[in-house]
C-alpha cells in the first residue's frame, strides 16, 4: 500500500435512538436495518439516560489472551499464506526447497499465477487455446517473452503442485503389485551385484547376485506406471521404497534426470499429506495471563514501542493507517494479543445478572433490560428463544478485550 495515497475508509453509521426508540431493541434494529445493512455494521448510541452500572470485578477478570497476525485477517492474504505454506511442504517431501524465481526484475507471485491459471480453465487450457499471454497480461507484465517464462515456471514450480492436490498418487493402484498378487509372488527380490541400477543421475553399487536358478537381478526394478523395465537410462529409484518409474511415466513428466536423491510421486504424496492438513483449527494462545489492568499497560507498552511517541501523540488515524498497511503485506509479521470468546458466565459481560452483588435500587431496573446482552437473545421476537441450552456466542454473550 502506498502511504501517500492512503484514503481512511468511511466510518459506519452511528444511530441515536429517543428513550421511546430504545424501548425494544429488534424493532429499532429492524428500523435502521435499510441504512447500516450498506455498511455491514454500525454502532448505537443509548439515550443518555441509559446509565447501567460495569459489572465486572477488575481483580478477578483474568484471562489469556489469543495471538493474531494482522496481515492473516485480510482473506486474500491468508490464502496466499496458505498456499505457499502448501507449496513449501510439497517441495519438502520431495526433498527440494522451493526457490521463486523473478520476471521482469519482480519477484513472481505464484499464488497469483496458480490463481489466475485457474480461472483461465487450468494448465492444459492454458496450453491448448494459447492463454499465456492472457495470463501474462492479467500478471501485469508487458515483455512479449514472459508468455513462454510464465508456461516454464508454471511447469516447474505448480504443475506437480496441482498433481498431488488431486490426490491421484493416493488413490492410484499399483499395477505390478496386483500383477504379483494375481501371480502369487508377493516377495520382493534382493538385488546384490557389481552393477548398478539408475538412482537420480548416480548409480547405487550392488554387489554380484548368487547366481541360483538363474534369476534375473534386475527383474524387480520395472516402472510402476507402465509396467515396464526397458529404457533404464530414464528408470528412477526411490530412495525411500526403492519404487521405480520412467522419468516420462510421471505425471508431470520429468524433462531431466534430478541430481542427488529422488522420491517416488507415493512416498511424496504420503509425506505431504500427511505433514498438511486440510484445515487447520485453533489459534495460537498467548504464554501469559492478564487482569485487565495488566492488559492495558501491556497494550500501551506495545502502542508506544512499535510506534515510536508518547500515547498522547499516537491518533487513531495512525493506528487505522497502519493497520490497513499491514494488511496489505502478506510477508508482514506484526503480532497482536486479544482476548476473545471469553466466558462471561465466569468473568461478567459487564451487565448486571441476579449474581451481582450490591446493586443499588436504580441498577437493578437494568437487569430485565431487553438491550442487556444477558437478556437479548430472550427477547420475545428472537428465534433464539426457542433453545434451551445456553450456548457461548449464541443464548450467552462472549467477552471480548
Amino acid at each position: 500500500m502506498n502511504i501517500e495515497n492512503y484514503i481512511s475508509p468511511p466510518e459506519a453509521p452511528i444511530f441515536y435512538p429517543t428513550c421511546d426508540e430504545f424501548i425494544d431493541p429488534l424493532e429499532y434494529i429492524e428500523k435502521i436495518r435499510p441504512i447500516a445493512s450498506r455498511s455491514g455494521l454500525c454502532k448505537i448510541i443509548p439515550p443518555k439516560e441509559w446509565q447501567p452500572p460495569f459489572c465486572i470485578n477488575l481483580d478477578e477478570f483474568r484471562f489469556t489472551p489469543r495471538i493474531q497476525r494482522i496481515n492473516e485477517l485480510e482473506a486474500g492474504t491468508r490464502a496466499k499464506i496458505k498456499f505457499y505454506e502448501r507449496l513449501t511442504k510439497l517441495f519438502e517431501s520431495q526433498g527440494l526447497k522451493l526457490k521463486i524465481p523473478t520476471v521482469e526484475k519482480e519477484t513472481l507471485d505464484l499464488a497469483k499465477l496458480h490463481k489466475i491459471v485457474k480461472e483461465e480453465g487450468g494448465y492444459d487450457m492454458c496450453c491448448s487455446q494459447k492463454k499465456w499471454a492472457n495470463v501474462a497480461r492479467k500478471m501485469n507484465f508487458h515483455d512479449t517473452q514472459t508468455n513462454r517464462v510464465l508456461k516454464q515456471h508454471y511447469e516447474k514450480l505448480l504443475l506437480s503442485y496441482d498433481v498431488y492436490e488431486t490426490g491421484i498418487y493416493e488413490e492410484q493402484t499399483d499395477i505390478s503389485t496386483q500383477n504379483d498378487l494375481k501371480k502369487g509372488n508377493n516377495s520382493k527380490t534382493v538385488v546384490e551385484s557389481n552393477g548398478t541400477m539408475k538412482n537420480g543421475n548416480k548409480r547405487k553399487d550392488i554387489s554380484p547376485p548368487s547366481i541360483t536358478n538363474n534369476v534375473d537381478p534386475f527383474a524387480n526394478f520395472i516402472c510402476k506406471s507402465c509396467t515396464r523395465g526397458d529404457d533404464d537410462s530414464y528408470l528412477l529409484i526411490c530412495d525411500i521404497c526403492d519404487n521405480c518409474y520412467h522419468t516420462y511415466c510421471l505425471i508431470p513428466a520429468l524433462i531431466e534426470i534430478p541430481r542427488g536423491q529422488w522420491r517416488c510421486p507415493k512416498c511424496v504424496a504420503q509425506l505431504y499429506h500427511t505433514a498438511t492438513p486440510t484445515d487447520a483449527y485453533g489459534f495460537e494462545q498467548s504464554g501469559k495471563e492478564y487482569t485487565l489492568g495488566e492488559f492495558g499497560a501491556m497494550a500501551d507498552e506495545f502502542k508506544r514501542n512499535y510506534f515510536k511517541k508518547p500515547l498522547s501523540e499516537i491518533s487513531c488515524d495512525d493506528v487505522e493507517q497502519e493497520f490497513w498497511r499491514i494488511l496489505s503485506l502478506p510477508d508482514a509479521s506484526v503480532k497482536i494479543e486479544y482476548g476473545a470468546d471469553l466466558q462471561t458466565g465466569e468473568l461478567g459481560s459487564g451487565f448486571p445478572t441476579t449474581r451481582t452483588k450490591d446493586l443499588t435500587e436504580n441498577d437493578k431496573k437494568y437487569l430485565n433490560s431487553p438491550w442487556n446482552l444477558n437478556n437479548f437473545a430472550c427477547h420475545y421476537k428472537s428465534v433464539l428463544r426457542y433453545i434451551n441450552a445456553d450456548i457461548s456466542g449464541m443464548k450467552v454473550p462472549w467477552a471480548y478485550v
